[in-house]
């Protein structure tokens, strides 16, 4: 796994946001607002708008695959949106593939997992979770 603290690389996205396609009014909103986001002066940091790559809008070549893990490789952080939704995530029954969890697993093997940034938009963590909910 890649050391976060020694990665000098600039990346073409601050983000890339993984989510059920039941989530998809959020993930728009999420995108729109990282987006139109730029730092005060005073935190030290460039000031410029963040990119957030978010598949309907960004994705880019005619292979799904092969494009999805260029951009991910090329982003910074990983935000999932995590929801009942994500849970059952949108399965293609054709080639069996959960795409957020897929998105985190290809992640999580190029970057460290602290690289990734779960938003809880609805229902409950895992460890919180009681039978029956």
């Amino acid at each position: 796994m890649m050391n976060h603290k020694a990665d000098t690389k600039t990346y073409r996205h601050d983000a890339f946001i993984s989510y059920s396609r039941k989530d998809a009014g959020f993930a728009r909103r999420l995108e729109k607002a990282l987006e139109s986001y730029k730092p005060p002066k005073n935190l030290g940091v460039p000031i410029r708008y963040l990119d957030a790559f978010r598949d309907e809008a960004d994705i880019t070549g005619t292979d799904y695959y092969q494009s999805v893990e260029r951009h991910l490789k090329d982003s910074r952080k990983l935000i999932v949106i995590c929801s009942p939704n994500t849970r059952k995530s949108s399965i293609d029954e054709r080639r069996g593939v959960r795409y957020v969890d897929d998105e985190i697993r290809r992640f999580a093997a190029v970057k460290s997992v602290s690289d990734i940034v779960p938003v809880l938009l609805s229902g409950v963590p895992n460890n919180a979770a009681k039978p029956g909910r």
